[in-house]
């Protein structure tokens, strides 16, 4: 008996084929969209990446004015350079075209995965987080 005549002994299980849904589909065409627009005008990318560094050099008691300044002024300038696509479009695909809105993401947006050992509390919080960890070790004991 062959291998192949072996292997059709086996029960395989179908693979379901990749189906997007409309709203996915159009989610790409505009991501498409913006990035071709992109590498056609360096001139508007390099606009985009004054506009993240001029934001990201904002004093910090003017950051979530700087982060809404930002979000606008990106949006302005995609609306005016794709004009066949709604603005609502642009904007819920901005994000995965240019990463997130904040350029100081690591430094002053910390998940809370890496802030506070992976909790959303801070001070207190990690003390009793502590306290409870060292009680369940002292009951293993």
């Amino acid at each position: 008996m062959s291998l192949s005549e072996e292997s059709g002994d086996i029960p395989r299980r179908k693979i379901p084929k990749f189906r997007a849904t409309k709203a996915q589909l159009k989610d790409m065409k505009t991501a498409a969209a913006i990035l071709n627009m992109l590498s056609e005008k360096p001139e508007v990318l390099k606009k985009l990446g004054d506009e993240y560094l001029e934001a990201s050099n904002a004093p910090e008691e003017e950051r979530d004015f700087a982060e809404y300044e930002l979000r606008q002024n990106v949006l302005r300038t995609l609306t005016e350079n794709i004009k066949q696509i709604p603005e609502e479009e642009l904007e819920r695909n901005i994000d995965i075209v240019l990463g997130p809105w904040w350029p100081w993401w690591p430094r002053y947006r910390m998940p809370p995965i890496i802030k506070d050992y992976g909790y959303y509390w801070s001070g207190e919080g990690i003390e009793f987080q502590q306290r409870g960890l060292e009680m369940r070790r002292q009951r293993r004991r």
